[in-house]
């Protein structure tokens, strides 16, 4: 509700505009995610059956085909941005909020581009 009794939002406050990036960021991150998963298993695992991984079969069989631990490793970035950034708003805490939607991004960058590296 705007402070001169009219519905709407108020774009003046920086916390709308905050929420607002809040949510660009937690789709952005969701799909960085998903990308990661893929690009993650694709190294791990290989493409095909006959062609072992750059690891072989030893991450593959440890890390993503029980699913859960790649999982918990590639998701974690996305729980920081939707947990800490609602905590973030919610405090109204501009340091708390500025990390998790900055830094878990360039947190899941670093481990995408590492990966590609590596592999």
């Amino acid at each position: 509700m705007r402070s001169d009794g009219r519905g709407g939002v108020n774009w003046f406050d920086p916390w709308v505009r905050a929420r607002a990036a809040w949510v660009l960021v937690l789709f952005a991150v969701l799909l960085i995610s998903g990308l990661a998963w893929i690009v993650g298993g694709y190294s791990f695992c290989g493409t095909d059956t006959s062609e072992p991984g750059a690891f072989g079969d030893w991450a593959c069989e440890s890390l993503v085909r029980p699913v859960v631990p790649w999982l918990l490793i590639v998701a974690t970035p996305f729980s920081i941005v939707l947990v800490g950034g609602h905590l973030g708003l919610k405090r109204k805490s501009w340091g708390l909020f500025a990390l998790c939607v900055i830094g878990a991004p360039l947190l899941l960058l670093i481990g995408l581009f590492s990966l590609t590296a590596i592999f």
